[in-house]
This record gives structure tokens, C-alpha cells and sequence, in this order.
């Protein structure tokens, strides 16, 4: 089964339906209850004051996506900030379009004080239920680090089955990496990130974002007095070593 996600491509049609479905079920709230309370209703301020509701659609997309990267500090914050963000551009939304289409403009600060009042609560649970379903569907997808020390590669149409143990550095090749072996290099259809994931271990060290080496496979290395270092490697081939992917160099 899928983990939950929305894919733009696939469901292109849904979107709007989605959207033109929520204003018309929020209007139709407000006709039974204007005719509950025998008051008048106005269709263009129906309209106007419930695209609160359909503008959590764009907004979900988008949070689905900034989601992916955060951390988990930022992971509990957001739905506090995104329910913030979705109340100011709504109430910005009804500023500028009542003054455009309408004879009364409705002030921004009052908008927001009582979409916040009547909404607010709303906003911060269906964002607080977005990440924690949209965690849970990343956390599903991350590979899993295996412990196998066999990685079998695809090499002139030929499987080949390279130990772990003689993969001297790993290296981005976009769209693949580079495992460099002594007897050249083999590409992955990987990142790098899912190389430390599943076959990282207290050998493989990060020293660049693009790059992981072996240290087994560590000849010697010089500091750059500026936080880098150049490393040498027994392949004789000279690897940058990042200052944001140094502890390994300092600890040794």
C-alpha cells in the first residue's frame, strides 16, 4: 500500500473539484443558516468568507512538500506558523477582493482577529494532523539500511557484484553515484544520502555533501588551517574534506 501523499500529475482534476465542491457545500451551510434565523443572505460575502475552507487545499500541497526536509523542533512548530500564515493571507485575500468587488471593504486586522477566533483552532488541528500524517508517509519511505556488504551494480550489462569493503569513496554522479573501487568506478542508482542510510558504517565517513570515503582507504591528510582538509587516498587521488564534515579529522 501507498503511503498517503498527493501527487499533482495523477490527480490534476481532483484539485479542483476538491475545491469547487468546499465552496459549494460551505454556501449551502450558509443558506440553511440564513433561513434557519430567517436573516438575508448574500451570496458574494457567502463566497468570499468561506474560500477559508478550499484555501487549505494549495496551502496542504504545500506544506506536504516543506515538510519533507524539516527538522523536529520544526516538525511541532509548523502547524502553529502555517495556521498564522493561512489566517493573514485569507484575511488579505478578503481585504483586497471586497474592495475591489464590493461596496464595503472589509479591514484586514478585523478579518484576521475574527477568522482567528472562529477558525484558528481549526487551522492548528488540520495542520497538526498534516504533519503528523505527512511524517509518518516520509518516515515510510526512507530506506532501510541493510546488512548486506554485497552492493550488486549494473557495469557494461553485466551484474556485478562489488563487496563493500573495496569501495574506496562515494561520489555524486547526477543522477547516480560513483562507487570507486581499484578497478574503476561503478554507478548507482542511488544519492548519497541513501548510501549512508543503508550501507554506512564506522568505516564510511561524509566529508563533503557529494562525497563519503572509506577511511580504510586513507593514506594521509593536512589540515587547510581555514577548517577544510585535503585528504590523500591510496588510489592516489585527493579528496576535499568539508569544514561541515570534519569531526571525523579532528577526533583521529
Amino acid at each position: 500500500m501507498k503511503p498517503f501523499g498527493i501527487n499533482f500529475n495523477q490527480r490534476q482534476f481532483v484539485i479542483p473539484l476538491v475545491i469547487v465542491g468546499t465552496i459549494v457545500l460551505a454556501v449551502a451551510k450558509d443558506v440553511l443558516h440564513a433561513f434557519y434565523i430567517n436573516s438575508s443572505f448574500y451570496l458574494s460575502e457567502s463566497i468570499l468568507f468561506e474560500l477559508f475552507w478550499p484555501l487549505f487545499v494549495p496551502f496542504v500541497i504545500l506544506y506536504q512538500k516543506l515538510l519533507n526536509e524539516k527538522s523536529k523542533a520544526q516538525f511541532f512548530l509548523f502547524p502553529l506558523v502555517w495556521s498564522v500564515i493561512h489566517l493573514m493571507i485569507f484575511s488579505l485575500t478578503v481585504n483586497v477582493a471586497s474592495g475591489i468587488f464590493m461596496y464595503h471593504r472589509f479591514s484586514f486586522w478585523g478579518t484576521f482577529i475574527a477568522t482567528l477566533s472562529d477558525g484558528g483552532l481549526a487551522c492548528f488541528l488540520i495542520y497538526g494532523a498534516c504533519s503528523v500524517v505527512f511524517g509518518r508517509s516520509q518516515g515510510s519511505k526512507l530506506p532501510k539500511k541493510t546488512e548486506s556488504t554485497i552492493i550488486k551494480v549494473t557495469h557494461q550489462g553485466k551484474v556485478i557484484c562489488l563487496d563493500i569493503k573495496e569501495i574506496i569513496l562515494v561520489k555524486s554522479d547526477r543522477p547516480y553515484i560513483a562507487l570507486v573501487t581499484k578497478g574503476g568506478p561503478y554507478l548507482l542508482n542511488r544519492s548519497i544520502k541513501d548510501f549512508t542510510q543503508m550501507y554506512a558504517s564506522d568505516n564510511f565517513v561524509q566529508v563533503h555533501k557529494s562525497t563519503v570515503i572509506n577511511t580504510d582507504y586513507v593514506q594521509s591528510y593536512q589540515s587547510r588551517k581555514n577548517g577544510d582538509y585535503d585528504v590523500l587516498m591510496t588510489n592516489g587521488k585527493t579528496i576535499r574534506a568539508s569544514r561541515n564534515f570534519n569531526s571525523w579529522f579532528k577526533t583521529t
